[in-house]
């Protein structure tokens, strides 16, 4: 019997949603990382065929519409694809002007499918609320799908303020049924905080049906 997270209700039975299940009940990181990189050779496929509706509401679809509204890349930027998984994402960003990117991941397994794109600069192990880049390192910042249960907590908002340079930009995906919930408090919480510190400014808030 396959344990399931109760926002798996209009999910049916099988690898994708043996695999799904995985990673939303993952009970730590390691565990996390673990469901990642047994589910990365098919991630795509599943995702994009069984969820994503032939890849046109994948989160990073949603994330990167939202960035290109507000940001004109230059060749010189410095884009931090955190959460990156297979890099998904990075023909998209790349194609619109994103020359530098950066990618980072927990999962090992989905770090070596992202490297032999050979679109990144860099793939980095990391683990959040924890990364290995400099204050004021990149000017934007990009992470689809990456806040769901048991995925990356609610400190890793600070952390994104702390890397990405004064006047930057940090886009992001969170489902609202998360944002919203007791579950997703403490997410929604961080977020509020940096702003009410001033650490961070709302450019745009937007809703974009993905997954």
């Amino acid at each position: 019997i396959m344990a399931k997270h109760h926002s798996q209700r209009n999910v049916t039975d099988g690898l994708v949603a043996e695999r799904h299940a995985a990673v939303l009940t993952a009970p730590n990181a390691e565990t996390l990382a673990k469901a990642y990189d047994e589910w990365a050779q098919d991630y795509e496929s599943h995702i994009i065929t069984a969820y994503g509706a032939g890849g046109e509401n994948t989160p990073s679809a949603a994330t990167t519409k939202q960035l290109l509204k507000h940001v004109s890349p230059t060749d010189d930027m410095k884009l931090l694809d955190i959460g990156c998984g297979t890099g998904y994402a990075a023909p998209t960003l790349n194609k619109a002007g994103f020359k530098h990117l950066v990618a980072a991941d927990l999962s090992t397994g989905m770090l070596e499918l992202a490297e032999r794109r050979g679109i990144y600069k860099r793939c980095v192990r990391s683990v959040l609320p924890d990364t290995p880049f400099e204050d004021d390192e990149f000017d934007c910042l990009h992470a689809a799908g990456l806040f769901f249960p048991g995925s990356a907590p609610a400190d890793s908002f600070e952390e994104f303020a702390r890397i990405v340079k004064p006047g930057g930009h940090i886009v992001f995906s969170i489902r609202s049924c998360y944002h919203d919930s007791d579950e997703g408090k403490a997410h929604k919480d961080s977020i509020e905080a940096l702003l009410a510190e001033g650490k961070c400014s709302l450019v745009a808030k937007d809703r974009a049906p993905y997954l």
